[in-house]
């Protein structure tokens, strides 16, 4: 079994938000990579297509996991991950898909072990391959345990006739028994535990 599996969901995805896909495929690579290097993962990485009612499918729609480690123990983390292409340094979470309605996003729904967030502003290493500018990894499950000592704000998404309200806190606004891994000006972090696998 491949590290790194990532669900793809083969029926395209055309709404108006849709381009916000094409554009988190430049930067796999450099996320697997990354993957790689925080977590002692089994080698080699794997995308598998499926539709939308497929076991795997249904993880991605219903629980929100787009990619599945497996550990060299045999173990399975399951990651929720946003490529974002704005100057802003925050981890958003869809509230409500149908702020209107109060139909319940991810904020309700997620089943994600860990959280990655990451901004890149189409900046390339000297082998052209994308680089991100700043991420963040969370341990989701903390997150949620901790949602009382981290400064969320809510907001309304309006752009590309959007609906959803959606929750945000600053990368530093945090606990850093929540942060596994960031990226930012002050460089990489690598919580303690991980960084001496």
């Amino acid at each position: 079994m491949a590290g790194i599996e990532r669900i793809k969901i083969v029926k395209r995805i055309n709404g108006a938000g849709s381009w916000r896909f094409d554009v988190a495929r430049n930067y796999l690579n450099y996320i697997n990579n990354l993957y790689s290097y925080i977590f002692d993962l089994e080698d080699g990485s794997t995308i598998t297509e499926c539709s939308i009612d497929d076991k795997l499918g249904r993880y991605d729609k219903d629980f929100g996991v787009d990619v599945i480690l497996t550990l060299k123990t045999g173990q399975t983390i399951t990651v929720q991950e946003k490529v974002l292409t704005t100057t802003y340094k925050t981890v958003t979470v869809e509230y409500y898909q149908n702020h209107n309605a109060e139909e319940k996003g991810d904020w309700f729904k997620l089943k994600c072990d860990i959280y990655f967030v990451g901004y890149c502003s189409g900046k390339q290493d000297k082998d052209r391959r994308f680089i991100l500018d700043r991420f963040i990894l969370l341990d989701w499950v903390l997150v949620k345990l901790m949602h009382n000592n981290i400064n969320w704000q809510t907001n309304i998404n309006s752009r590309d006739g959007a609906r959803a309200s959606f929750k945000y806190a600053e990368f530093l606004d945090f606990p850093s028994e929540c942060v596994l891994a960031r990226l930012d000006k002050s460089g990489l972090y690598i919580c303690d535990y991980l960084s001496t696998l």
